[in-house]
Parts: C-alpha cells; sequence; structure tokens
C-alpha cells in the first residue's frame, strides 16, 4: 500500500528520480505480565543475617509437615520481599499465524472511517459500517482458510494440528 510515489526531476541531468513511500503496518503482540522477585543486586550479608536471626524453631516443632511447610514459605518469602522485592516483567508473544498485512491495512481503514463517523454521525456516513462488515470477513476467511490448511496439511499427525 503505497502513501506517495512520484518522479523528480534533478535539472541538467537526463535521468529521472523515482521514489516511492509506504506507511508499514505493525502488527501487534499480545503481552502478559509476570510478577516475580528481583534478585539483581541481593545483599548476601544482610540476607543471612535476616536469616539467622529468624526464630525457626516452631517449624521444627511441627508434627503436620504441610503446617511447617507454610510456616516456612510464610517466613521465607518475608525475608524475600525485603532483599528482592517484586517487580513485574512482560513477555510479547507473536501475533497470530493467519494475520496479513492486507488485514491491517483494513482494520486501520475501519478506524479511520469510525472516527469520522463518531466525529460525523450522519446517515449518508454508511461506509464505517461496511468497512467494518468487510475487515470481519476478511477476517473469519482468514481464520477460515489458515485453519482448515494447517489441518489437511498436517492429518496424519495430530500433535501438530
Amino acid at each position: 500500500m503505497y502513501h506517495n510515489n512520484g518522479t523528480l526531476d534533478p535539472g541538467l541531468s537526463d535521468h529521472s528520480l523515482f521514489y516511492a513511500s509506504h506507511k508499514m503496518l505493525k502488527i501487534p503482540h499480545t503481552t502478559s505480565r509476570v510478577t516475580c522477585y528481583n534478585y539483581c543486586k541481593p545483599n548476601d550479608v544482610h540476607f543471612q543475617q535476616d536469616i539467622d536471626q529468624t526464630d525457626w524453631s516452631d517449624i521444627f516443632s511441627c508434627s503436620d509437615t504441610n503446617q511447617a511447610a507454610e510456616l516456612f514459605t510464610t517466613k521465607f518469602l518475608k525475608i524475600c520481599d525485603v532483599h528482592a522485592p517484586m517487580y513485574t516483567v512482560n513477555f510479547h508473544s507473536n501475533a497470530p499465524a493467519w494475520l496479513t498485512y492486507d488485514y491491517l491495512a483494513h482494520t486501520n481503514e475501519r478506524e479511520y472511517l469510525s472516527k469520522q463517523f463518531k466525529q460525523n454521525p450522519t446517515d449518508e456516513n454508511k461506509v464505517a459500517k461496511q468497512e467494518s462488515n468487510r475487515t470481519n470477513e476478511l477476517k473469519q476467511s482468514l481464520q477460515c482458510s489458515y485453519f482448515s490448511d494447517s489441518i489437511s496439511n498436517h492429518a496424519g499427525n495430530m500433535k501438530e494440528t
């Protein structure tokens, strides 16, 4: 999808310069977040001091192993919270395999037309709804063809489908 194109006349030369610019479409990525402990810069001396100062006798005196494990986990995580604070990590997954640049172009056009329609809502401006329907039909056909091709290509191997 070309955004702009044309020729430039350099003047004295017999050659013309041709140019074309296009709009790059970014494939969206889904993000999942995981919260974990940050052990990047631990202070081993302070951590060891806190471990030594903690009273572990109630864990040794427990007759139930599940209760002892729960007590140990609670005490140990309190120490970890002090020395290794929690932070959030973002994981990016890949876009769906059926996603194409043609579909992205349709979604960009749909968003543009729906924005225009929200600014000027008239009955004559049904182009936004038509583009939305076209985009949804394209999405369904892309998904259907991708999954049917995947199933037919891996007919003998159920793990691949």
